[in-house]
């Protein structure tokens, strides 16, 4: 179209196609809105890195509560000397390698909101957790830490789904603050779809209406999903304007 615009204004004369009109503009297609989890996946394949977020920006409050520490967090403290912890993130790359004695390991490529690293783990843990290292996964790890100059070097001991490893710590309620104009069809399927999905704990679902100066909860649902997933599902209804874990 682009082209053909350009090529009729340089020529100055009408085009044959469409009988002296301007040509038509291309018609642009509504498509569906991407869940947050879907749109980071379609970025990383087209840039190989994550650009609007990090898949697992939306379990950090869950995490926090079982004492999952971030990457930025574990290089400070590897600062004062080795640890062990546990650490969350989206697996990116497994290299499988063998050692002198035939025994397997591989380097594990992953990544959380706060940088990229890399893991070690060795055969029996490599073998107990390999389906849960393909590259896409979300994991939480327990590393052993050691410093390595201004890095640091860590030794996977095990590895857990991270949907299991939160299962149990979600939120009481999910609370959504919304627009005057909010989707209510919209919303209404979601919170459907999600009734249908019983992963993860249950907790109430209220939408938060602002009135002035005044703040309306309402409940909408007393037993929803109220983890990680269900508050991507409920982020991308037209009309939400946050949902806050309670």
């Amino acid at each position: 179209y682009s082209a053909a615009s350009h090529d009729q204004a340089a020529s100055d004369q009408n085009s044959l196609f469409v009988q002296g009109e301007d040509l038509p503009p291309p018609r642009q297609v509504l498509a569906p809105v991407w869940l947050p989890a879907e749109r980071l996946g379609q970025e990383h394949q087209a840039i190989g890195f994550y650009l609007s977020g990090h898949p697992i920006d939306d379990y950090l409050p869950a995490l926090r509560r079982i004492d999952v520490s971030t990457f930025a967090e574990i290089r400070t403290a590897a600062a004062s000397g080795a640890l062990v912890t546990y650490i969350a993130g989206t697996v990116s790359a497994r290299q499988e390698k063998k050692s002198a004695k035939g025994n397997r390991f591989a380097f594990i490529g992953a990544s959380d909101p706060t940088g990229l690293y890399e893991a070690v783990v060795f055969s029996d843990v490599l073998e107990a957790s390999r389906e849960h290292l393909e590259p896409g996964c979300n994991v939480v790890m327990q590393v052993q830490v050691e410093p390595q100059g201004d890095e640091v070097k860590m030794l996977i001991r095990s590895v857990a789904p991270l949907d299991d490893a939160i299962a149990d710590v979600g939120p009481a309620m999910l609370a959504l603050s919304v627009s005057p104009d909010v989707a209510l069809d919209a919303l209404r399927d979601a919170v459907q779809q999600l009734a249908s999905d019983r992963k993860g704990r249950s907790g109430r679902l209220v939408l938060r209406v602002h009135e002035g100066h005044e703040v309306y909860d309402v409940e909408i649902a007393r037993d929803a999903p109220v983890g990680p997933a269900a508050r991507q599902r409920l982020r991308v209804v037209p009309g939400v304007l946050e949902v806050i874990e309670e």
